[in-house]
């Protein structure tokens, strides 16, 4: 597991990718760049504009909602390349509420399957001509992030905390992607299940927040952590760490988004948190080969890089950990119990990174060597 050259990239519920030399990593060149759509400065400049001005993430109180489907049979059949139909109630931002057509999808690996969840995360695709002046104006697909089983209160503690998770990210870095709290009422059209209202989220599209940094996705089959931005690469193992979630891999996209900005400069973006330590998710095991025995251990999978200033990074760290405590404790939703688990979660972070030999030994010389 740590070294790049002979790859054992750590997967979705223990599964693996192996064997994978380095040489066999696709290094990006111009050409490949160059097969990409372009755009001017000044129509990226007004994508920018209008991704950072979305008034869906302008504000971060929970929006009440309504999602209306026949919720049975997304239920029964959970074929992603299925989509049905339903419907949106909100509120317009003249608090006035309005209805909208919506084409359901279910989505994910681990959640979507029946015996790991009573319930399927959802892909909401929103028609723009009718939400245009809303506040959902400008969105068009949101991954939706509800309790995977409504049957149990651990699993809507699960969503409050990897929502907290997207949050903190936030505060570290603007290269994120953005969330909304919303309280969702579920209405089953069959009529088989009752209503009900659980705490869920929305995530930002992958394309508007590439937009808001005038930049594109960038999909690789793998992708060579030299050709990444060091510190933005760099910022998100170190966040990893922080929140005990050893499943991602950056070069193999899992649980990962690549961005490609003017240079070109290559950004990751992390999602799906779930599996992290922060969460610690009933469901959620670490890999056998990593040596550690629950997810509330961490271990560091940030690769190395010559030059890099990790002294840099520290500071980002410390310099945002009071707008991270006070972001965890003036979250209602989670109860003080909660908060403070949380709060003393990150802590075990911060007396890693703040202790020189502990840094050194956990972090700077437990980074897994790149092949050239």
């Amino acid at each position: 597991m740590s070294d790049f050259g002979d790859v054992s990239v750590v997967g979705l519920s223990g599964r693996m990718v192996r064997g994978v030399m380095v040489a066999a990593l696709i290094i990006p060149t111009m050409a490949g760049v160059q097969a990409q759509r372009p755009r001017t400065e000044e129509s990226a400049a007004r994508l920018a504009e209008n991704s950072e001005r979305a008034p869906l993430f302008a504000a971060t109180e929970p929006l009440t909602v309504t999602l209306e489907a026949d919720l049975d049979d997304l239920q029964r059949d959970r074929d992603e390349a299925l989509e049905r139909e339903g419907s949106l109630t909100f509120r317009d931002l003249e608090g006035r509420p309005i209805t909208v057509s919506v084409q359901l999808t279910t989505r994910g690996d681990f959640r979507r399957n029946r015996r790991n969840c009573n319930f399927p995360p959802l892909l909401l695709n929103l028609p723009r001509g009718r939400i245009a002046g809303t506040i959902f104006g400008g969105q068009n697909k949101l991954k939706l992030v509800s309790p995977c089983n409504d049957e149990r209160d651990d699993y809507q503690r699960y969503v409050l905390l990897e929502y907290l998770l997207y949050r903190t990210f936030n505060v570290l870095t603007p290269v994120s992607f953005r969330v909304r709290l919303l309280n969702v009422t579920f209405k089953d059209s069959s009529g088989k299940h009752q209503e009900r209202t659980r705490h869920s989220f929305v995530i930002e599209d992958v394309d508007r927040m590439a937009e808001r940094h005038m930049a594109e996705e960038s999909d690789w089959p793998q992708f060579h952590p030299h050709n990444m931005e060091a510190r933005q690469a760099t910022i998100v193992d170190f966040f990893q760490y922080m929140i005990g979630n050893t499943d991602w891999s950056a070069p193999y996209f899992h649980n990962v988004k690549m961005i490609r900005a003017a240079g070109p400069t290559y950004l990751v973006v992390p999602f799906d948190f779930d599996f992290a330590g922060a969460v610690d998710a009933n469901y959620a095991t670490p890999d056998a080969t990593l040596g550690i025995r629950n997810v509330r251990q961490r271990v560091y999978r940030g690769f190395c890089r010559d030059g890099l200033d990790y002294t840099s990074i520290v500071s980002l760290f410390n310099e945002r950990k009071d707008d991270i405590h006070a972001l965890v404790r003036g979250f209602d939703p989670l109860n003080e119990e909660e908060r403070q688990d949380l709060i003393e979660y990150y802590d075990g972070f911060y007396d890693i990174i703040n202790n020189p030999g502990r840094l050194r030994r956990e972090i700077v010389n437990a980074c897994r060597p790149v092949g050239v």
